[in-house]
C-alpha cells in the first residue's frame, strides 16, 4: 500500500493559498507503507502546517523512497515539520520527489535532512539533542513505524524549539490541531501545534568551525571562541548539519548523559580537533597546536565508552579526531576507549586507563577497530582503512576482569597504524595489540605489555600482516610458547586457495619474557610463510 498515513490522490487548486483541498494542520506519525510512509501525494497536492514524524517505508528499492512524504505532480510542502522518518529502520528516504520532470516545492519546512527551498531549516536528528537546531518535541516516539510502543507520546513543541515562529504568516489555518488560535507570537509555528513561546534566533550554519570551551563563553552559540559552547555534544550536532569542524580548547569534557553507553559519537564528515588555547584565529595552522600544554580530555568517568562510531562512513564523509586524551572508558561491549569503523582516523591522541568489563569474550580495552571492508576491495594504503597515527595507547586493562580479552591496547581488523606507542597494557591475548586480518604497523613502539595466554606484545591472526620498523621489547606472557614479544597464528584461506603471510622488516624484537625466561617469538604453523628480513631478533 502507498501512503501509510494519508494517500492524497485528488489534489487541489493551483494556488496553495486556496484551502479547499489538501492536508492542513495534521499530525501524521508512526505509520508504515511501501511508498510514502507518512504521506503519498498525487496530482497537485498541498501539505500545509502539518507534523510528519517517525513514519517508515518497508521497500528496499532505492527508487521507492519517501519515508516521510512522496510527492508527484506539483506537490507543495509549507510550514511543516518532517522528522525521524526511516526506511526499514535506517535514516534514509525522508522526502522523495517521484518524477524528475515535476515541480516539487518546499518552503518554510523543518526537517532532519536537507530539503531545497526557501526558509527551510535543517534539524538535529537526535530526539533528545541539545542545541539551537533541536526540534525539542515534548515526548517523541522512540522508534519509527506502526509497531512503535512508546507510551504517552507528545509531539508538541517545547520552549527553545527551532520550529517556533518560523512559518509563513500568510499561509495558515485559523486554528491548530488542538483548536488553538494560530499565530500567538510574531508569526505562525511550523507543524500542527501552535505554541505561546517566543522563537529562538537561528544563526547561519557554520561554514567551517564550531568552538568549544570548558564552561562555555559569551552567548554559547559556538560561532567563535568568545561565544564558545560548553557542550561538545552540541558542537558535534551543529557541525554535522554543515559537515564543519569542531575546535576544542584545553579542558575536561564529559558526555551529556553518564548513563548512556557512549559519552561522544563520531558524526559523518565532522573533523574534531583538540589542543587549543582558546584564542586561535580561524586561519590558524593546526600543526602549530601545543598539544603538550593545551590538553583536551574526553572522559568516560569509568561509566561509559568514551568515543563511538555507530556505522561505516563513506569516503566523502571520512572523519578525524585529532589531539585528545581519551580516558576512563568502561563498557561491557568492545572498545572501552574508542570504537572505530571504516573511514575514520585517530591522530595525536593518548588513549589511557580504559577497560572492557563483564563476562565472555571482549575486544580492545583501549581501541576496537571493526572495519567491514571486503577483502577483494584492496589491501594496504587504501583510503577506506581505519587509521591510527601518532598516538599513545597506555595503561589499558591493567585490572584484569573475568572476561577473556583480545587486545589490551588495541584490537584491529583492517587498519593502518603508524608512529604509535603501546605500553603497560594487559589482556588475555595480545597484551599490547591483537591484529586480525589486513593490518599494517609501521614505526611503532610496543613495550612493557602483558598477556595471560598468548602474545605479550602482539598477537597476530589470519590474513596478510605487515610490520615495518617496529620495536617490540620487554613484553611478558604468562605461559610457555606463548610468545612474550610476538605470537603469530596462521590459518589457510580456503576460499582463495592462498596462504596467509606475515612480512616483518627492520624490526627489533628484544627482551621479551615468559615469566623469567626469554620468549620473544612463537609461530606455531606455516612458518614458511613468514618473511622476516633485516630484523634484529633476540634468540634464547
Amino acid at each position: 500500500a502507498n501512503g501509510g498515513g494519508v494517500c492524497d490522490a485528488t489534489g487541489g487548486n493551483d494556488s496553495y493559498r486556496d484551502y479547499k483541498s489538501g492536508i492542513f494542520n495534521c499530525l501524521i506519525a508512526n505509520n508504515t507503507a511501501y511508498k510514502g510512509g507518512g504521506v503519498y501525494c498525487n496530482i497537485e497536492s498541498r501539505v500545509v502546517g502539518s507534523t510528519i514524524v517517525n513514519n517508515m517505508i518497508e521497500s528496499e528499492d532505492d527508487e521507492d523512497l519517501g519515508a516521510g512524504v512522496i510527492g508527484d505532480h506539483n506537490t507543495l510542502l509549507l510550514n511543516c515539520i518532517i522528522w525521524g522518518n526511516k526506511r526499514n529502520g535506517t535514516p534514509e528516504g525522508y522526502v522523495h520527489q517521484q518524477r524528475n520532470t515535476i515541480v516539487f516545492e518546499a518552503n518554510h519546512v523543518a526537517s532532519d535532512v536537507a530539503i531545497e527551498g526557501e526558509h527551510n531549516i535543517l534539524l538535529l536528528s537526535d530526539s533528545y539533542a541539545h542545541g539551537i537546531f533541536s526540534p525539542r518535541f515534548a515526548h517523541p516516539a522512540e522508534t519509527a513505524g506502526a509497531n512503535d510502543t512508546t507510551r504517552n507520546v507528545d509531539w508538541h513543541l517545547l520552549p527553545g524549539s527551532a520550529c517556533i515562529n518560523k512559518g509563513d504568516t500568510l499561509v495558515f489555518g485559523t486554528t491548530d490541531l488542538d483548536g488553538l488560535v494560530r499565530v500567538q507570537q510574531d508569526t505562525v509555528d511550523l507543524g500542527c501545534y501552535e505554541t505561546p513561546y517566543n522563537g529562538v534566533v537561528l544563526p547561519s550554519l557554520p561554514d567551517s568551525i564550531v568552538y568549544v570551551k570548558e564552561g562555555g563563553a559569551g552567548t554559547g552559540m559556538g560561532d567563535s571562541w568568545e561565544n564558545a559552547t560548553a557542550s561538545l555534544t552540541d558542537a558535534l550536532n551543529i557541525a554535522s548539519l554543515s559537515r564543519g569542524q569542531v575546535w576544542v580548547a584545553a579542558g575536561t569534557y564529559y558526555g551529556e548523559n553518564a548513563s548512556a553507553a557512549n559519552a561522544f559519537e563520531m558524526k559523518a564528515g565532522v573533523n574534531v580537533y583538540g589542543g587549543f588555547e582558546g584564542n586561535e584565529p580561524p586561519a590558524f595552522n593546526l600543526e602549530e597546536r601545543d598539544l603538550e600544554h593545551n590538553v583536551s580530555i574526553l572522559d568516560g568517568q569509568q561509566q561509559q565508552r568514551v568515543l563511538y562510531q555507530a556505522q561505516d562512513f563513506v569516503a566523502e564523509d571520512s572523519v578525524a579526531w585529532d589531539g585528545f586524551t581519551i580516558q576512563n572508558g568502561r563498557t561491557t561491549g568492545n572498545g572501552a576507549g574508542v570504537f572505530m569503523r571504516q573511514y575514520s582516523r585517530l591522530k595525536n591522541c593518548i588513549v589511557q586507563n580504559n577497560m572492557v568489563e563483564g563476562f565472555g569474550e571482549k575486544r580492545g580495552n583501549g581501541i576496537y577497530v571493526y572495519n567491514t571492508k571486503n577483502y577483494s576491495q584492496g589491501y594496504f594504503h587504501d583510503s577506506g582503512y581505519t587509521i591510527i597515527s601518532h598516538c599513545k595507547i597506555i595503561n589499558t586493562g591493567a585490572e584484569m576482569t573475568s572476561a577473556t580479552v583480545y587486545g589490551g591496547g588495541l584490537y584491529a581488523w583492517v587498519a593502518e597504524i603508524d608512529h604509535t606507542e603501546f605500553a603497560h597494557n594487559a589482556a588475555s591475548y595480545g597484551g599490547g595489540a591483537y591484529l586480525y586480518e589486513n593490518v599494517s604497523l609501521s614505526n611503532c613502539l610496543i613495550h612493557n605489555n602483558k598477556a595471560s595466554m598468548y602474545g605479550g606484545g602482539v598477537y597476530m591472526e589470519d590474513n596478510d600482516m605487515q610490520m615495518v620498523s617496529c620495536d617490540i621489547v620487554k613484553n611478558t606472557v604468562a605461559r610457555s610458547n606463548g610468545g612474550g614479544g610476538l605470537y603469530n597464528k596462521y590459518e589457510r584461506w580456503g576460499t582463495w586457495g592462498e596462504w596467509d603471510t606475515l612480512l616483518m622488516r627492520n624490526c627489533i624484537v628484544w627482551g621479551n619474557r615468559f615469566e623469567g625466561m626469554d620468549n620473544d617469538w612463537h609461530s606455531p604453523t606455516y612458518q614458511e610463510e613468514v618473511s622476516i628480513p633485516d630484523n634484529i631478533v633476540q634468540v634464547r
